[in-house]
């Protein structure tokens, strides 16, 4: 089998300048002498990453394929380089712009063949966008659905679901629309995917308007269903869909974006919610749940410290230092509701976690004697007597029956 090369910066231009001359028109021909030819082309990072010329069926089918090969030659990480995309566009050149039954051929717009510089359109490339996408979701079974079409065009489905960088990376995301819009038989959309109230466009479009608190790059797939309204479960199998409206319903997930918890129902819920029957499914999405609805309650800044560092990775997907910490813990019973939670950063919900400080009905931040007493915890004691900086509605509040019982039996401070 050929090994893969690149192209040089002259056969880039060569390749680019075909590229602008065929735009629109037909044309049957292509320069694959640049492949070979030495001062158009070179290896590959001095890798043996060996390809065939073959047939594929899908995008997913391309983006596996070259998966194994580059893993099969050693290659750690993603396929990068300059020039490694343009070759092998050129090489399976007559997939991604076949010839038509008039013998001809129609170049489109120039960033399908060569990545464009600005890292934000590779998604349009042919070849780059599916291999990309399926290293960034990380999950295969996700990335079926958008990676069904042709090499030869990207298909609205992926147009939805793979140019906005905060569904792209959550294989929750991916595997809900899966559930949703994949035919498993035909290996491609369902019928009536893209039309109606409940096509991809209106899935992914209610997804992006999430607030951004929201981290679905790490909900599971039954927690992203459980966000978005009734009539899409329509979509799903019945069985399934009863379920998903039955978590929607108990865990509030979704209507009207209420997720916390009314503080007259807190005293109930801490002590019954967990005694009740739950499937696997519903304490995936009632963690879920907990999760965002802590961080966003607290605009992803610690309630302690005021810490509210975020990070938006290549993917431009925001990642948030601050962590949703239980008052009372699993272990000990404790519910995932937004009452028997605390947005900490992540050395805060580790000293919290082991009794080291504690929080009173006044919501003040106390110490525990031995935390006071150890010069090691100099940067622990600065917020002795702090008050928590809270949330600004009432039905968002820490539960102060939930602070009593922590201060109690993990700090193990006696309160009158």
């Amino acid at each position: 089998m050929p090994l893969v090369r690149c192209l040089t910066e002259s056969g880039i231009e060569e390749f680019r300048e075909y590229l602008l001359a065929n735009i629109g028109k037909s044309d049957a021909s292509a320069p694959t002498h640049l492949l070979t030819i030495p001062n158009h082309s070179f290896r590959f990072r001095n890798a043996d990453v060996e390809i065939e010329q073959r047939e594929f069926q899908s995008r997913f089918e391309f983006a596996s394929y070259l998966e194994q090969r580059a893993d099969a030659g050693g290659i750690e990480g993603t396929l990068e380089g300059r020039g490694l995309w343009e070759w092998l566009t050129l090489f399976y050149f007559d997939q991604v712009c076949p010839v038509g039954r008039d013998g001809a051929r129609v170049i489109r717009k120039v960033e399908r063949y060569i990545p464009d510089k600005n890292r934000g359109w590779h998604y349009r490339h042919l070849l780059k966008g599916p291999y990309d996408f399926l290293k960034d979701v990380g999950n295969q079974e996700a990335s079926k659905l958008s990676l069904s079409g042709p090499l030869n065009n990207h298909g609205g489905v992926y147009e939805h679901l793979v140019s906005r960088p905060r569904l792209r990376s959550s294989p929750g995301v991916q595997l809900a629309a899966r559930a949703l819009y994949f035919d498993e038989t035909d290996l491609k959309p369902k019928v009536g995917s893209s039309s109606g109230a409940t096509k991809v466009q209106e899935f992914a479009r209610l997804l992006r308007n999430m607030p951004v608190e929201f981290d679905l790059r790490t909900m599971s797939m039954e927690s992203v269903l459980a966000l978005i309204p009734s009539p899409f479960m329509d979509r799903l199998g019945e069985d399934y869909a009863v379920e998903i409206r039955e978590a929607r319903t108990l865990f509030r997930l979704s209507e009207g974006m209420s997720l916390p918890v009314d503080p007259q129902e807190t005293a109930v819920i801490l002590t019954t919610l967990e005694s009740r029957p739950l499937t696997t499914m519903q304490r995936r999405i009632r963690s879920d749940r907990f999760r965002t609805g802590v961080i966003g309650a607290y605009g992803a800044r610690c309630a302690v410290s005021g810490i509210g560092l975020a990070h938006q990775d290549r993917n431009g997907q925001l990642q948030y230092e601050v962590e949703a910490a239980h008052i009372i813990p699993v272990s000990a019973n404790g519910s995932d509701v937004v009452a028997n939670g605390l947005a900490l950063c992540r050395t805060l919900h580790w000293a919290f976690d082991r009794g080291m400080f504690w929080v009173n009905r006044e919501l003040r931040v106390g110490l525990t004697p031995i935390t006071r007493s150890d010069s090691r915890n100099e940067w622990l004691q600065q917020f002795a007597g702090r008050r928590l900086s809270v949330p600004r509605g009432a039905n968002m509040m820490p539960s102060v029956e939930a602070l009593r019982w922590h201060a109690e039996h993990v700090a193990g401070i006696e309160l009158s």
